[in-house]
């Protein structure tokens, strides 16, 4: 558990991280032939867990490493990274907040699911959380690395579930990815149609092997595999080669010469340039003295014509664990591996060390490197954008993170002359050795911005994330935010400023919670959130307000769900006053079998509180097609009734910006067409409103495949959508713009945001314009 003399004590540390920083950016030595070499000492935050992927992907001329990013609590959250042989170094693309997986944005998904990269449509498909979260195990999440967002996917069924001990690879014959597990058999997915497809039941390799893609004989090979691997005693392992035949679509069983010994998890490359295969570790089925299950290090090749093994002797052998770390290079001709030193343990995870080999062959002559040209990345074509009306200025100067941290999901507030802002904060990679995430505030008014505080708004013994401030009726700044401590159930936590951060409430959950909103103004304060009742399956949403100092359920104290809580899962709940002082609630919800398998197309329902109970406004949202989904909405107040921006389509990455009034008792679209300004197929991502009275404004991300999203924002004055401002961005074309909150500051609106530069060197940080 940190405290505060434990910072002070790991100041050398930082330094010492620092100097290794700055040595990782430089080139990498090319290695000894046939020799595994250590090219980089990653920050402390490029962490092994167990169930990692390493991927190539040529767009980025480099390979995407899905792993841990550990703090001091007992749930492990997922980062991407991007590592690039010619430069040496790592790039962080995104950090999973705790729990929370399900709001489009890069948040989606966790790691104990199979992860390759679809070059098809340039983005990794992965798997979602197999221990923690019971609606996740069946979900196929999708990341953009080049526009650093993601989604959930939500394929139509069936769908086999991206398992943890499966085997997952990309075909380019097919456009299409792979995936194989011994109990829901033989899968393709085709990431541009998002959908799922069967090709095979028969017998195939056994669980844990895993699977390559061979070009020149049109064939996936798989290797090794375990049987008996949970019973916590030493299991069987195979050194069996299976080959899968892309044409016949059958399992077969290849005799090999001078196989090496049994493993399970082995890691595994192909590359074509050699015409072999390489195998390096996994595990023996052995099991040492404490329990754990003792891994090889040994590194094998074999050649795919004759198939016989070779073993290669390496002075340097690098440990292995659970999973696939190793990839093939084809633009440098080498073979890289994520290693993990599995004798210091980072909570969860394990640091780790990048290695490589260049193979030289029996001969040590070394074989010409693929001829793999860089592709070209696409880019905006800004000369082709609307002109909006007016530049928006930055409210202060520069990013207003407290620590220059990793800074994400801001919440804005406002007393019409002042504003109250939250973010929560990752500490920076290996700053620390064990990275932590924090709530901080700051209130600007006066013409400057001034942090609320010396520290931060949260308890730094504790894991906080995803604030939601309000001023109160006395005018004090409040901030809700999401406490995860060691161990211990998560809690949404309350603190007022008043000199100094002060406790205003807690409410426990005993379960797996979701994001708080508050509503503040000259009314008691109200709260909603939405959790998973830990003996439950599903999720249900709830508002509680305040009554002096204590927090009391609105209504009768039961989910707002319009579908059975139990049977549903769910996104963040947006809350929000009328000018009669009733709550009005959004959520949107979805039916889900308990594994999250065939599911419905998430909807947004609406509740306004009055006469003492809370009335559905509306079935639901309308949307365009039966198979939409509401993928992102916002909520505010305008002309005295409920407004929602919402982004419908039927995949995260292509998705219109529509939105609603409720009128005359029904929902209305505000204009005749979506919103957005890149075109029909680009997505709209998580929106933001606030209304002046007179005018409606809107913002929200909007990218195209692979390229870093543009901030917009629009205005609707009673008749027509005109561009207020955009690309707000700080550097529109480059960096990738999420989450916004509105917010009116003298009558102008005020939107605050995250960005962040992927492939650059910077952090995620916090951004505030206005509209002059």
């Amino acid at each position: 558990m940190r405290n505060l003399e434990l910072r002070r004590a790991l100041t050398m540390q930082l330094l010492a991280c620092v100097l290794s920083l700055a040595v990782a950016c430089a080139n990498a030595a090319e290695p000894a032939p046939n020799q595994w070499t250590p090219v980089n000492e990653p920050p402390a935050g490029v962490q092994l867990l167990g169930w990692d992927e390493l991927r190539y992907a040529p767009e980025l001329e480099g390979v995407l490493f899905y792993g841990a990013y550990r703090s001091f609590t007992s749930e492990n959250q997922n980062a991407i990274w991007v590592y690039r042989y010619k430069e040496n170094r790592w790039h962080l693309l995104h950090i999973n907040m705790f729990y929370v997986r399900d709001e489009l944005a890069s948040d989606g998904g966790h790691s104990s699911g199979k992860m390759f990269y679809d070059e098809n449509r340039k983005v990794m498909v992965y798997g979602g959380l197999v221990s923690m979260s019971r609606n996740d195990r069946a979900r196929t999440w999708i990341f953009d690395p080049a526009a650093a967002v993601g989604w959930d996917a939500n394929p139509p069924g069936p769908v086999p579930g991206i398992a943890f001990d499966g085997t997952s690879t990309y075909v380019p014959d097919w456009k299409a990815g792979f995936q194989y597990s011994c109990g829901a058999g033989t899968w393709s997915f085709d990431a541009l149609a998002n959908k799922w497809a069967k090709l095979a039941t028969g017998q195939g390799p056994a669980s844990t092997c895993e699977p390559v893609y061979d070009p020149k004989h049109k064939r996936i090979l798989a290797f090794g595999g375990s049987r008996g691997h949970y019973g916590g005693k030493a299991f069987e392992t195979l050194n069996d080669l299976w080959a899968f035949d892309l044409a016949a679509k059958t399992w077969s069983k290849l005799e090999t010469k001078n196989p090496p010994p049994t493993r399970g998890w082995p890691q595994l490359a192909l590359s074509p340039a050699h015409d072999i295969l390489m195998l390096c570790g996994g595990a023996s089925g052995a099991m040492d003295k404490n329990g754990n299950a003792e891994f090889r290090n040994d590194t094998w090749t074999l050649d795919l014509g004759t198939l016989e093994w070779t073993k290669l002797e390496s002075a340097t052998s690098p440990p292995t664990s659970y999973s696939n770390h190793m990839a093939y290079d084809p633009q440098n001709d080498v073979f890289l591996l994520v290693s993990g030193r599995t004798t210091k343990n980072l909570g969860y995870g394990y640091p780790c060390q990048m290695y490589a080999l260049q193979y030289a062959g029996k001969a040590a002559a070394k074989a010409p490197a693929a001829a793999v040209p860089a592709a070209p990345m696409p880019a905006y074509d800004f000369k082709a954008l609307p002109k909006a009306e007016k530049e928006w200025a930055a409210v202060g100067s520069g990013p207003v993170s407290a620590v220059q941290g990793w800074g994400f999901r801001p919440s804005l507030a406002s007393n019409g002359a002042e504003l109250l802002l939250a973010f929560g904060e990752y500490d920076p990679p290996g700053k620390y050795g064990d990275e932590g995430c924090y709530v901080y505030a700051f209130k600007y008014g006066g013409g400057s911005w001034s942090r609320l505080g010396s520290r931060a708004v949260s308890d730094v013994s504790a894991h906080a994330q995803a604030p939601s401030a309000a001023f109160d009726a006395a005018g004090k700044p409040v901030v809700a935010y999401l406490q995860i401590k060691q161990w211990k159930p998560a809690q949404l936590t309350l603190k007022r400023f008043d000199g100094d951060w002060k406790a205003a409430g807690e409410i426990a959950l005993d379960g797996l919670p979701g994001m708080p909103a508050l509503a503040g103004g000259a009314q008691p304060l109200a709260i909603a959130w939405q959790h998973h009742p830990k003996n439950g399956k599903g999720i249900g949403a709830f508002v509680d307000e305040n009554s002096g100092d204590a927090w009391q359920p609105v209504g009768d104290g039961k989910a707002l769900n319009v579908d059975d809580p139990g049977a549903t899962r769910g996104q963040f709940v947006a809350l929000v006053r009328d000018p009669q002082g009733r709550l009005v609630a959004a959520w949107s919800e979805q039916k889900a079998g308990y594994e999250g398998e065939n599911t419905t197309p998430e909807r947004i329902h609406v509740k306004r509180f009055e006469g003492g109970k809370w009335a559905l406004l509306g079935t639901e949202l309308p949307i365009s097609k039966p198979q939409s989904r509401a993928l992102g909405y916002a909520i505010a107040i305008h002309n005295g009734e409920p407004v929602v921006a919402v982004c419908d389509g039927t995949d995260g990455g292509q998705a219109a910006l529509l939105v609603y009034a409720w009128s005359g008792g029904q929902w209305k679209a505000l204009g005749d067409a979506p919103l957005n300004v890149l075109g029909k197929e680009s997505g709209a991502l998580k929106p933001a409103l606030v209304s002046d009275g007179k005018n409606l404004f809107v913002a929200w991300p909007e990218f195209q495949p692979h390229l870093p999203p543009l901030l917009f924002a629009k205005k609707w004055d009673g008749s027509k959508w005109s561009l207020a401002g955009g690309p707000l961005n700080i550097a529109p074309g480059k960096g990738s713009a999420q989450t916004p909150m509105m917010a009116l500051l003298n009558g102008k609106p005020v939107v605050a945001w995250s960005e962040l530069v992927p492939l650059g060197d910077g952090m995620r940080q916090i951004f505030v314009k206005t509209m002059p």
